[in-house]
């Protein structure tokens, strides 16, 4: 009997020690948990309080420039410099651009202003640039139409054709107005090469033509407008086959064929030897292929009295020609 009262006497206490030891690990994570509460309530203080000043700090610099400089009078624009390489005036392109003497320089956000100004069709790139304290420069680079082609419109009483002048990148521009540019000879659209055969349905989807027939006519009259030929004949029209053919009619109804796989400068020249022989022999072209490169097929007939094409007439008198690019 002592032998068990002395191990009963043992297990208690084992079992205070346990419940001691217990009570020690409690107390200490207790203690751990209360430190961790404390250095996150630290820390979230110290962050509160920082963002608390910069906010402070931004909300002062946002008064100061507005106080300072936005709503300084003496930074309102008070000259507006305004410069273009074609034929928009200066009313135009600060209307586009939305701005006017008296606004503050500093609040303009050139940006926006640029991008405004070039999602107007007949404006390639625009530059905006501040000269402190009361300056606006813009300087605008042009579009320029080389052709045009025809399509017919609904309004409310039917139909009519109307003329959509195109760039040499195949930029699909809107009509200007007389009140729009300096120089109302701009506006002579029936004065361009028509292009015959392109699809009305990307002409009124797509605000860029990129069909490969369409670019290569394209390419065809500006290359054109840069050779020894321009003065002596007049491209009236151009017809686009879907083989990649073009047949320029020119103002004496003449057609020469083009083949948009070659050089179209080469070809314009060997068009102009044929143009020069003819002439010399008192004939003038009826028909040339140029698309075929070894012996070349051409018919002629008599040359009829010469007339006075406008470009011979401008070229005679002095005056500036009614391509958008020399007027």
């Amino acid at each position: 009997m002592p032998i068990k009262k002395a191990k009963k006497k043992k297990r208690t206490t084992n079992r205070k020690k346990s419940e001691k030891s217990l009570l020690n690990v409690s107390l200490r994570t207790d203690q751990a948990r209360a430190q961790r509460n404390k250095t996150l309530t630290n820390v979230f203080g110290a962050l509160f309080g920082v963002i608390f000043i910069v906010l402070l700090v931004w909300r002062g610099i946002d008064v100061a420039l507005d106080e300072f400089v936005y709503s300084n009078p003496a930074f309102n624009v008070r000259k507006l410099e305004v410069s273009t390489d074609g034929y928009l005036t200066r009313e135009t392109i600060l209307h586009w651009a939305d701005v006017k003497t008296e606004d503050n320089l500093m609040a303009l956000d050139l940006n926006h202003i640029k991008r405004n100004l070039e999602r107007v069709p007949v404006i390639k790139t625009a530059s905006l640039e501040r000269i402190l304290p009361d300056v606006l420069r813009v300087r605008v680079a042009e579009r320029m139409p080389v052709a045009r082609v025809t399509m017919v419109l609904p309004y409310s009483g039917g139909y009519y054709p109307a003329t959509i002048p195109l760039d040499s990148k195949g930029y699909v521009l809107v009509p200007l107005q007389r009140n729009h540019v300096k120089d109302a000879r701009v506006l002579n659209y029936a004065a361009l090469p028509e292009l015959k055969g392109v699809d009305e349905m990307e002409l009124r989807t797509s605000g860029l033509l990129q069909s490969p027939n369409v670019l290569a006519a394209l390419r065809l009259v500006d290359d054109f407008r840069h050779s020894p030929l321009v003065g002596t004949v007049q491209m009236k029209a151009i017809n686009i086959a879907p083989s990649g053919i073009l047949t320029v009619t020119t103002d004496a109804g003449s057609r020469i064929k083009f083949s948009s796989e070659h050089e179209f400068l080469p070809q314009i020249l060997r068009w102009q030897q044929i143009h020069h022989k003819g002439r010399d022999a008192g004939q003038e072209i009826v028909e040339v292929d140029l698309s075929i490169t070894n012996h070349v097929p051409a018919k002629f007939r008599t040359a009829s009295a010469p007339t006075r094409t406008p470009s011979a007439a401008v070229r005679r008198t002095g005056a500036r020609s009614t391509n958008p690019r020399n007027a």
